[in-house]
């Protein structure tokens, strides 16, 4: 079975092929290293949100081809809360931690947040939290429990469950957002479904 981050690993490998786009000059592009763009392709280290951005700028990939990155044959959402299909829809423009968010929900990666801790009065978070972060206050939302954090896209912010000394019904106001890092599971290209040859079909011929 492929890695939950796989449809959107190969949706980037496949254009760079199908187009036959150097990774030199992509790189160049997009503003990223050579080496860290490898590295983010095969999945050994996390997308962040500028790099996805500049890649697609670079790529001139349009929403729907990141919109469809979930296919039939990526593990179904849990029927009580269907994440990928309440938050995967994809803007190009708007708010890039917003469509962030959507994208690591849908594809069921471990997201890590940094929150302006200044921004933070009215979020719900305990106080004595912040105060322990006087900067930025990090929060780690682990796929594994995506359905118990329940999020839920508001025009405020990111309304969502966080456990700290206990449950904690906060709404994490977009103003606050200054990071948004996925954690892509590591690709493994024996993972990659290999594509059965179809056999040859007989044809019949007239013989007179």
């Amino acid at each position: 079975m492929s890695s939950p981050s796989a449809p959107l690993l190969r949706v980037l490998r496949d254009v760079i092929a199908r187009r036959k786009v150097d990774s030199g000059a992509l790189a160049r592009t997009a503003g990223v290293k050579r080496s860290r763009l490898k590295r983010v392709l095969s999945g050994a280290e996390p997308l962040t949100v500028d790099e996805l951005m500049l890649l697609s700028q670079a790529l001139e990939l349009q929403p729907t081809d990141l919109a469809g990155v979930i296919g039939d044959d990526a593990p179904a959402a849990a029927p009580v809360t269907p994440i990928a299909e309440r938050v995967l829809h994809i803007e190009h423009l708007g708010n890039q931690a917003e469509q962030m968010l959507k994208l690591g929900l849908g594809l069921r990666c471990d997201i890590m947040l940094s929150l302006d801790s200044e921004e933070l009065g009215e979020s719900g978070i305990p106080a004595d939290v912040i105060r322990r972060f006087p900067r930025e206050v990090p929060i780690r939302l682990e796929s594994a429990f995506h359905r118990h954090h329940n999020p839920r896209f508001l025009p405020a912010g990111l309304a969502v469950t966080l456990s700290f000394d206990s449950l904690y019904e906060c709404t994490l106001p977009w103003a606050a957002i200054r990071h948004v890092v996925l954690f892509p599971a590591p690709w493994d290209p024996e993972s990659e479904p290999e594509v059965e040859e179809t056999p040859a079909r007989g044809h019949l011929r007239l013989v007179t």
